[in-house]
């Protein structure tokens, strides 16, 4: 429970086809109506091959929080990847969660199916039994699809139930679609062996049946009846319109619902449910039909339809190409939180994706566990855009308000080139089916935004940190000789009151090399190195000049003790080091005058020789 309120989750694809879209509606219906709340967890795709963008959008599923989730409905007809349907049925087996399948059988768990055998009966028997025919002929789907099989044996068992005998050429196959359905009834029209009403297994074949019919001149149903089954949306303007069977979506639901009823009861047995489905009487058998469809207001919804959708694809291209070029994750949210085109949608990533250092081929977490997620955009916040960090088992900020609006959460994982990036939640106040319709786009248009905005701010900074090699000393982490020409003409860009330059040169390099070999030599420099960093300010440009030679450049006059702070430095580090050598450096210190500034090699130079001065001394002091 979340809130007080029962959550159920249900696992699907494609929603935004016409069976999706009613369950979904009716199952909310349903649901409203005792106060619980349904989650719905998809894929744009059935996952039916498994490839990589595959297992990135079956990453939504590993966002299903089992601890709120008082029962799971999965519609397995929609989602062909059993390893999918397995991982979901375990995490809901070792947490003792009420799992039901929806729209297939599977056994030892609780189902709900539609009697398609029952359904395809009572359409045979309408047109044998009302209409007085019984010489028939079908129209099948595929040879061997389980579908087609079944229904040949309904048609021979309610033949017999005539006693009218099967055989062969009462039997063609249209394999569900329209080209081997018109060969099949040319073939019967040729060989003048026409029956009196042709049985189809599904409506586009019956569709392609009539057309063929009327170009032949033969009139349905006067001359023939012909049936079809599905009960899908064309068989209302097909001329004439398509006697059918509906599998009814809102049946199904009812019938969820109540099983649900009986699960949070106490109920803990099996359970199977057959829903039959529902005769649709209309013209193409000889009845009239009971619906009646305005044809032109479907025509112009569709068409508003059509067109919007090129206008959104054109928007959503548009938005994702110029994601790319945005150079904070805040210049991107603002790319979707703005406009007609995101609305009740709420977008989350995880922390890696605004990491512009983490490598977006390597970086594949395959669920959302991490403890604390983003929130890119939520389209319904004031302001509209709050960058945030949050607790991942929120699932989203405000999603109290959201759920107190009673109405589907729909969850759709965010993935490019495999790797999930985060997800998506759709809360719309209504059913509208446009709306469902543009989901799959709007997935679309963030998995390339954000997988090619992390593609390009990964490139961003590997561009960056070659640039930081490039001007960057190795040995020293200073800047090198060309890292340090470009920070130095930065400098004197804004500099007024002159500069302090400072030269550090190590003191028996050479001995050392020599002595202890070239890795100590290098452990020496770099110890002058850091002497240097550290003695100097924070804004001072510090840079190795040569194989030995430091130098900083302080913008100004500096009055501090640089070169007794070095001096005190490396004594403190020869100290405490343990090696058997002592380091050592010979610093010059020039303070240059503002009109000086423009000519470095004099100003290097002058400082050169205040170093080498100092080295002098100390050649002298030790002979002495």
């Amino acid at each position: 429970m979340m809130f007080g309120k029962k959550v159920i989750a249900l696992c699907l694809s494609q929603i935004n086809d016409d069976v999706s879209h009613d369950y979904i509606m009716n199952l909310s219906k349903f649901f409203e109506e005792r106060d619980w709340r349904l989650f719905v967890y998809a894929t744009c795709t059935d996952l039916y091959w498994n490839t990589p963008e595959d297992r990135g959008e079956a990453s939504v599923f590993s966002l299903i929080n089992y601890d709120v989730t008082d029962a799971v409905i999965i519609m397995d007809e929609k989602i062909k990847s059993r390893d999918t349907i397995d991982a979901i049925r375990k995490n809901c087996g070792e947490r003792d969660i009420s799992v039901i399948f929806a729209g297939g059988i599977e056994p030892n768990y609780r189902s709900l199916e539609f009697d398609f055998e029952e359904g395809f009966a009572l359409v045979i028997r309408h047109v044998m039994e009302y209409h007085g025919v019984t010489d028939l002929h079908m129209i099948a789907g595929q040879k061997g699809n389980d579908f087609s099989e079944k229904r040949i044996e309904v048609f021979k068992r309610e033949l017999e139930k005539k006693g009218i005998t099967f055989s062969e050429d009462m039997l063609s196959y249209g394999d569900f679609w329209s080209v081997p359905t018109e060969n099949a009834v040319k073939k019967l029209i040729a060989e003048n062996r026409l029956p009196k009403a042709f049985i189809c297994a599904n409506d586009t074949m019956a569709i392609s049946v009539c057309g063929v019919l009327a170009e032949h001149n033969i009139r349905v149903p006067d001359d023939i009846i012909v049936t079809g089954f599905d009960g899908i949306e064309s068989i209302k303007f097909s001329v004439p319109k398509i006697t059918s069977c509906l599998c009814s979506y809102e049946d199904m639901a009812r019938e969820t619902a109540k099983v649900l009823d009986r699960i949070f009861e106490g109920y803990k047995g099996p359970v199977r449910e057959l829903i039959t489905p529902r005769v649709i009487i209309s013209e193409s058998c000889g009845c009239r039909c009971a619906e009646t469809i305005n044809t032109s207001l479907y025509l112009n919804d569709v068409n508003n339809r059509f067109f919007l959708f090129q206008e959104e694809s054109y928007a959503f291209n548009t938005i994702a190409t110029r994601a790319q070029i945005c150079e904070t994750v805040e210049e991107l949210a603002q790319k979707f939180n703005r406009g007609q085109y995101f609305y009740n949608t709420v977008c989350v990533l995880k922390p890696e994706c605004i990491d512009e250092s983490a490598d977006p081929r390597s970086v594949c977490v395959k669920n959302f566990s991490e403890e604390k997620l983003f929130l890119l955009f939520d389209t319904d916040y004031e302001p509209y855009y709050k960058p945030q960090y949050f607790s991942s088992s929120e699932i989203f900020p405000k999603i109290k308000w959201v759920i107190e609006k009673k109405v589907p959460l729909i969850f759709f994982a965010i993935n490019f080139l495999e790797n999930p990036l985060g997800y998506v939640c759709f809360h719309f106040n209504d059913f509208d089916l446009s709306n469902y319709c543009k989901m799959p786009q709007t997935i679309n248009a963030l998995n390339s935004a954000i997988g090619s905005y992390r593609n390009m701010r990964y490139q961003h900074y590997l561009n960056t940190r070659i640039e930081e090699m490039y001007k960057s000393d190795a040995l020293t982490g200073l800047y090198n000789r060309n890292g340090f020409i470009k920070e130095y003409d930065k400098i004197i860009e804004e500099c007024t009151d002159g500069l302090t330059v400072i030269l550090a040169d190590l003191d028996d390099l050479k001995y050392i090399n020599d002595t202890y070999g070239h890795g100590e030599g290098d452990v020496a420099i770099r110890a002058v190195a850091l002497a240097l960093k550290a003695c100097c300010p924070d804004e001072a440009v510090c840079a190795r000049f040569g194989g030995d030679e430091m130098i900083a450049v302080i913008n100004g006059e500096y009055s501090g003790d640089i070169k007794g702070d070095i001096d005190r430095y490396l004594e403190s580090y020869t100290a405490s080091s343990g090696k058997p050598y002592k380091v050592s450096a010979s610093v010059g210190i020039y303070k240059a005058r503002p009109e000086e500034t423009g000519d470095f090699k004099e100003i290097l130079k002058k400082s050169d020789k205040l170093m080498y001065m100092d080295k002098a001394k100390k050649k002298l002091k030790g002979r002495s």
